[in-house]
C-alpha cells in the first residue's frame, strides 16, 4: 500500500519519527508531504490551504493505484483536501488527534501572526480555555526540542478556508481518527450531543476511532505506539476486506 503522510503545524517530515521505518517494513511504499518553513517574505509565506492540498494530490497523482492518507492536526485539513480531489484512489483516510473538517474550514484562525507568518505559538496558547491536555507527556526535553524544530507556518494555511466539493464520495471514504487528546467514548458523547463541531465527523459513513491517549504530538510522547498503530490501520486498509480496527487503551 502507499502510505501519504502529512505533517502538523511547525513540524517537519522527520517527526513521523518510528512510523516511517516500521510502516516500510510492513512492505508499504511511503511519501511524506514537506512544508517548507514560511520564512517571512519567502515564497513558501504566501502559500495557501489550496496550495498545500495540491501539494498532497500531486502526491497521489505520482503514483499507481489505492493510497492511504494520514493527516497529523493541521495536517488533516491537507488529507481531506487530497481526498475530496481523488476520492477513488483512496483506500482509507487517518487523523491524527483531529477531526475532519467540512468545506470551509479553517485549522485556527486564532493563531497569532508574526512578522506575515505564524510561529509556533508561547505554550500557554494550548493551555487556554482550561483545555491542558495538548502538551500532556511532553518532557521539558521534548517542549524545548519542539520549539527548537520548529517551522513557521503560512498565514493562509493557518486561517485560510478548505474547498471542499465531493462531499458524498469523501463522507464514504474508509477513516480512522486516531485519538489522542480525546478519547473515543467522548467522541461518541460528543456526537450524541450534536456538537456543532463535529458536524462533518456525524455525517461519516464507515468511521473507527482508535485510542492512544497522550498529548497532541503522540510522535513525540508515544512514537512506538503510534507506529504500530498506523501499520495495523495501513495493513486493514490493504485487505479488500477490510477489518476492524482494535479501540486501545
Amino acid at each position: 500500500m502507499i502510505v501519504i503522510l502529512v505533517h502538523g503545524f511547525w513540524l517537519r517530515g522527520s517527526s513521523w519519527g518510528p512510523a516511517l521505518p516500521a510502516l516500510r517494513a510492513a512492505g508499504h511504499d511511503v511519501r511524506v508531504v514537506e512544508r517548507p518553513d514560511a520564512v517571512p517574505g519567502s515564497p513558501a509565506a504566501a502559500l495557501a490551504m489550496d496550495d498545500v492540498v495540491a501539494d498532497a494530490v500531486a502526491e497521489i497523482d505520482a503514483v499507481t493505484g489505492p493510497v492511504v492518507l494520514v493527516g497529523h492536526s493541521g495536517g488533516g485539513n491537507v488529507v481531506a483536501g487530497a481526498a475530496d480531489a481523488r476520492p477513488d484512489r483512496v483506500a482509507r483516510l487517518v487523523y491524527v488527534d483531529t477531526m475532519p473538517p467540512a468545506s470551509g474550514a479553517r485549522v485556527n484562525p486564532d493563531l497569532p501572526v508574526t512578522d506575515g507568518v505564524v510561529p509556533i505559538p508561547n505554550w500557554s496558547f494550548f493551555r487556554e480555555d482550561g483545555w491542558d491536555r495538548d502538551l500532556r507527556d511532553l518532557t521539558p526535553v521534548h517542549l524545548d526540542a519542539l520549539r527548537t524544530d520548529a517551522q513557521r507556518e503560512p498565514v493562509e494555511v493557518a486561517h485560510g478556508e478548505l474547498t471542499l466539493r465531493d462531499d458524498a464520495a469523501r463522507r464514504a471514504l474508509p477513516t480512522t481518527i486516531i485519538a489522542s487528546t480525546f478519547t473515543g467514548a467522548e467522541l461518541t458523547g460528543w456526537l450524541a450531543d450534536g456538537m456543532p463541531w463535529l458536524a462533518e465527523t456525524g455525517l461519516l459513513t464507515d468511521l473507527d476511532v482508535v485510542d492512544l491517549p497522550t498529548g497532541h504530538w503522540p510522535q513525540i510522547t508515544r512514537p512506538d505506539e503510534l507506529a504500530a498503530i498506523l501499520v495495523q490501520v495501513v495493513g486493514d486498509a490493504s485487505r479488500p476486506e477490510g477489518g476492524p480496527i482494535e479501540t486501545r487503551p
